[in-house]
């Protein structure tokens, strides 16, 4: 509501004339004070309720307008009726609005299965102290209400993080799961190797990235040579502690973190080599197929000797990947037909 007192300030006529002369005066100064305290109702609003009062009180002073007093009384009458009907309104509103966020708020607390029974009355009790109408009440269990929900929060809030800590384990545990699980997928059981399955995918995303690095990419094949002949004469025991001893020694020869090993299937394993051309490919796969001729294997007092046999394609601009896988494997092909123990090049 406008002013801050009912006759906190004279009004615009009564500071230029002398003091009040007649009960008229009086009349026009009180519907200005009427007209400065007055509040917005949905029919009018203040500032033009100030301004109708200011227009009344000049005429009720003015000579020949009688009149204006029964007209003023009628104004002021009805704005009083309008005020009584519209203050209960008002006040009925927020109570119902009060209850609402009280039936919301208690559904919400209930919903938590720890929530206090502590709480819930005095959620209770401040319903029913709404519709007792007593302020004095009703600040009192507004007060209680706030602290108990404040504590009941807070008690909340704690078991939240509480949870929140152990589903974080529990996620963490499942993501390692989950990692575990995925590289056991993508991994050869008896060499420790990358499986076919794992190339496959890779092979692809290694070639995407050539056009951006601009750097050569080599593919080898390797192959056991007499492989069968190795089974069937010392037994699969025998036959599985060759194909380890060459994923190793594939490994040696292959340093880089780039280099990529996998086995490809049975007694044959592929190699990818980024940023390494076809002759730099051949200089290290050479090294390679030494190493294992120099050394045989001494398994269940046997010595095996073992030897390998090699395929080298270079990717060509915009070839896929599995051309040059398929050109790498023409190779070890010609390199077995050769005479094995070598490796052949797709110049």
């Amino acid at each position: 509501m406008g002013g801050v007192g009912l006759f906190s300030r004279k009004s615009r006529a009564a500071e230029v004339r002398a003091p009040l002369t007649s009960p008229l005066d009086a009349i026009a100064d009180l519907a200005r004070a009427f007209g400065r305290h007055a509040f917005d109702l949905p029919q009018e609003t203040a500032e033009r309720l100030e301004g109708r009062m200011e227009d009344w009180a000049k005429r009720v002073v003015q000579p020949g307008e009688e009149a204006a007093l029964t007209e003023l009384k009628l104004a002021i009458t009805r704005r009083r009726q309008a005020e009584k009907q519209y203050v209960p309104r008002a006040l009925a509103e927020v109570k119902s609005a009060l209850m609402d966020a009280l039936a919301s708020l208690s559904q919400t607390v209930c919903e938590e299965s720890e929530t206090s029974e502590r709480v819930l009355g005095r959620l209770s009790e401040l319903a029913a102290a709404v519709e007792t109408d007593d302020l004095s009440t009703l600040k009192l269990r507004v007060k209680a209400t706030v602290e108990d929900l404040t504590s009941e929060l807070e008690r909340s809030r704690r078991r939240a993080e509480h949870r929140l800590v152990e589903m974080g384990e529990h996620v963490e545990i499942l993501q390692a799961d989950l990692s575990a699980e995925r590289k056991k997928s993508a991994t050869d059981s008896l060499t420790g190797l990358h499986n076919r399955g794992a190339f496959d995918q890779d092979l692809e995303r290694i070639a995407r990235l050539v056009p951006i690095t601009r750097q050569p990419l080599s593919i080898v094949m390797v192959d056991i040579d007499h492989f069968k002949k190795v089974n069937d004469t010392y037994g699969h025991p025998v036959g599985d502690v060759v194909i380890q001893r060459c994923a190793d020694a594939l490994v040696r020869a292959y340093p880089r973190k780039s280099d990529y090993v996998a086995r490809y299937g049975g007694e044959e394993f592929v190699v990818v080599l980024r940023g390494a051309t076809a002759e730099e490919a051949q200089r290290m796969t050479e090294r390679f197929l030494e190493s294992m001729r120099a050394a045989p294997i001494d398994c269940r007092d046997a010595v095996v000797p073992v030897t390998c046999s090699a395929g080298i394609a270079q990717l060509a601009p915009g070839e896929a990947p599995t051309e040059a896988l398929g050109r790498a494997d023409k190779m070890l092909y010609r390199a077995k037909k050769s005479g094995r123990d070598r490796v052949e090049v797709d110049r």
